[in-house]
């Protein structure tokens, strides 16, 4: 099945994205923006005192502690877009997905001669948990930091002043935070990294900030009132992708879906929370490995959040682009978030009665692109003192 690079390469597939409303070209994704419907995101970001009418870009990413091009490319866009007159843009980064969703969340690598070597941030046994609730070990980190010191060295990567206080600018940064939650590390690291590689960086919150805040609530809310038919269009989308050739990147979803998940409050792991029609009323309902078992209520006629906000253990799914459709202008997709927010989009029209905001997506997706000499890591380019590409 096509991928999101394989419709990039084609024009046929660029014209397919464009009138699904998804654009590879920033003048054009610019020029059609409007002020968002609603005003929370706005107002949390303090942008309504300084322009009422000012257009909201948003990207996100989950925190890592290193980073590829592919990623990279979006904060690229944002960073161009920032220059359009009447433009903000800003930076979510998840930290409530589970630490084991991707590598590059609990450890990085560093390339010798043909191979790649694994350095881990995080104690091991917490890929089931969410970065926000995986706490350091201050050895593991110290343990970390001396093998980076001999990977690096073993480099040579020409000057070694400049390269030891390259190392230990960023070793401070780790030893400032090395009794942080990893999600709060990976976010100081990637500023520091972002900014001596970039010269900037984006305007951010953590999604958990947002949550916290009931921001997302009410938009959450509009789903589970409408799950029924959330749940039938959704799948009817990603039929209609396979029919194309186009892999949507998720599954379809069950009748018991909800879009929703939760820690455990004795283990902490991350759980889907599942939809129960009772007799008296509808409920959110998990039960962990460890035994501990979770009933909240939803309510009986009009579906509510309160039991589940209140517990500050909440956390949405891929559903995001719903959720933040009415706070911003567009969204600046990456290579799986813009093939399953084509799914997103025809439950925005058809079930939740919204006109999608467009999507952005960088054009070196389509391939490797501009890539500087060197490995495909941000820490690596750093350390090396390479420039960072143009991707």
């Amino acid at each position: 099945m096509q991928l999101l690079s394989d419709l990039l390469h084609s024009e046929r597939g660029r014209d397919f994205l464009l009138t699904r409303g998804i654009f590879s070209e920033p003048g054009d994704f610019a020029s059609i923006l409007a002020r968002p419907e609603r005003t929370e995101l706005r107002g949390f970001l303090g942008l309504d005192k300084e322009a009422p009418d000012l257009k909201l870009v948003c990207s996100g990413q989950q925190i890592y502690i290193d980073y590829h091009f592919s990623v990279l490319a979006k904060i690229v866009l944002m960073r161009y877009l920032i220059n359009q007159p009447g433009l903000a843009a800003f930076f979510i980064w998840h930290d409530t997905d589970r630490s084991g969703s991707d590598p590059l969340i609990t450890k990085f690598e560093w390339p010798m001669g043909s191979k790649t070597y694994p350095i881990k941030i995080a104690p091991p046994g917490k890929i089931e948990v969410e970065t926000r609730f995986v706490e350091l070990d201050p050895d593991l980190l110290n343990k970390a930091l001396e093998t980076l010191k001999n990977y690096v060295f073993q480099s040579n990567f020409g000057d070694k002043a400049a390269t030891r206080q390259r190392f230990n600018e960023l070793k401070e940064v780790f030893l400032h935070n090395n009794r942080a939650n990893l999600s709060e590390l990976n976010f100081q690291v990637t500023s520091f990294l972002l900014k001596k590689q970039f010269g900037w960086n984006p305007g951010a919150a953590m999604l958990s900030g947002l949550l916290s805040n009931d921001i997302l609530t009410a938009e959450v809310e509009l789903i589970l009132n409408n799950l029924s038919g959330y749940v039938q269009v959704y799948n009817a989308a990603i039929e209609e992708l396979q029919e194309l050739d186009i892999d949507p990147q998720v599954h379809p979803l069950a009748e018991d879906y909800l879009p929703l998940y939760y820690s455990c409050e004795v283990d902490d792991r991350r759980l889907r929370l599942l939809h129960l029609d009772g007799q008296d009323g509808h409920y959110a309902i998990a039960r962990c490995k460890c035994g501990q078992e979770y009933r909240f209520f939803l309510g009986s006629k009009v579906l509510s959040l309160t039991e589940i906000s209140q517990s500050g253990r909440w956390g949405p799914d891929v559903s995001l682009p719903v959720l933040l459709n009415r706070q911003v202008s567009g969204l600046i997709m990456g290579k799986s978030s813009a093939l399953y927010g084509l799914i997103m989009k025809e439950v925005l029209a058809k079930v939740l009665g919204q006109k999608p905001v467009p999507f952005l997506i960088p054009k070196s997706l389509a391939g490797a692109g501009s890539v500087a000499e060197g490995y495909d890591s941000l820490i690596y380019h750093y350390l090396a003192g390479k420039e960072q590409p143009l991707v």
